[in-house]
C-alpha cells in the first residue's frame, strides 16, 4: 500500500480503501501484500513493524459502509472527494479491502 494510507486494524486484519488503479490491479492479480508502519521520535528513537497477509476485496455493501465510516472517523482529513463518496453510502468506485494478517515483523531503536 502507498505511503500515508488510511487504515484500521483488529487482531487479525488490516482494513483500508483505495480508488481503482495500478495498486488495486496488482493486488487483484497477486493478493500477497504487506503494510509497513513507522514511528519516529528522532534518529535514535524509532519503531517499525510490517504486517504480511493476503488481500481480500470486500463486496458486501453494509460491511463496506461500516469500514469506510470507521476509516473516516479515525482519519477525518481524507480528501474532500473521498469524504463526499463516503457520505454517498460507499459507492462501488471505492475499493474497500482487508489484508488478513498471517505474520508480523518489527524492529526498534530506543
Amino acid at each position: 500500500m502507498g505511503a500515508a494510507s488510511a487504515y484500521d486494524t483488529d487482531d487479525e486484519r488490516i482494513y483500508s480503501h483505495s480508488l481503482p488503479g495500478r495498486k488495486i490491479n496488482a493486488l487483484r492479480s497477486h493478493p500477497r501484500a504487506c503494510l509497513q508502519v513507522d514511528e519516529m521520535t528522532d534518529d535514535l528513537h524509532w519503531r517499525s513493524v510490517i504486517a504480511f497477509g493476503n488481500f481480500e476485496e470486500i463486496d458486501d455493501h453494509l460491511e463496506r459502509a461500516h469500514i469506510l465510516r470507521k476509516l473516516l472517523k479515525r482519519f477525518p482529513l481524507l480528501t474532500p472527494v473521498e469524504s463526499r463518496l463516503v457520505q454517498d453510502a460507499a459507492p462501488p468506485e471505492i475499493v474497500v479491502f482487508r489484508i488478513r494478517i498471517d505474520r508480523i515483523s518489527g524492529v526498534a531503536e530506543e
